[in-house]
């Protein structure tokens, strides 16, 4: 016997960003860009921690030499953009206190 309901299902977990799937994707852009850099830092214990600050002149960290390195010795700056989006493939309706219309941020990194 079982505490759980008969037929019970896990309900799938549900992700505040919008994952691209093969094949075509539909969605509608709820929002302006915001478009910027994205860095990581490695700590000594191994936990990763992406910071991103925006585009523009006079933006960005006051010490570059703190994030992870490319092969190069070069801080690893890359640049984004995010937006708001509802997919309109899941159909998802916003949740509560998730403090995103639709069904999330579509992020890019270049």
């Amino acid at each position: 016997m079982s505490f759980l309901p008969e037929n019970y299902e896990i309900p799938a977990t549900q992700n505040s960003y919008m994952k691209l799937e093969k094949g075509e994707n539909t969605f509608r852009v709820l929002s302006p860009a915001i478009v910027g850099w994205e860095a990581w830092k490695t700590f000594p214990n191994g936990d990763k921690k992406p910071y991103r600050w925006p585009a523009g002149e006079g933006n960005g960290p006051a010490d570059p030499s703190v994030f992870d390195l490319d092969d190069n010795g070069n801080p690893k700056f890359k640049h984004f953009w995010a937006f708001l989006v509802w997919n309109v493939t899941l159909r998802r309706e916003p949740r509560p206190g998730d403090g995103r219309a639709g069904s999330g941020c579509l992020s890019g990194v270049g």
